[in-house]
């Protein structure tokens, strides 16, 4: 397969993921910065994606919401355990 379009190489590993992993395929990282600059991340569940970008839920009142907020800036990773394959983004 020609994976030229990021997007679709996820769809692929996520895919693989779901069939494979079982448990929480869809869990990922998101890193934010404080105010004060110091990083933070934390796990959420990947909820949907597409070529806009990728969609967790949050509190926008907890400490991850006011960063993000405050920042407008992310950055997430995913992994599929059983293959060791990981992908990154970062969103501003």
């Amino acid at each position: 397969m020609d994976f030229t379009d990021p997007f679709e190489r996820f769809r692929e590993i996520f895919a693989r993921a779901e069939a494979e992993v079982g448990k929480l395929p869809n869990a990922m990282t998101v890193s934010t910065v404080a105010p004060d600059g110091q990083p933070t991340t934390r796990y959420v569940l990947l909820k949907d994606f597409d070529e806009r970008g990728f969609v967790f839920y949050t509190n926008f009142e907890s400490r991850k919401g006011r960063h993000i907020l405050a920042s407008r800036s992310t950055s997430t990773g995913a992994i599929s355990m059983s293959r060791s394959r990981s992908k990154g983004r970062r969103s501003r």
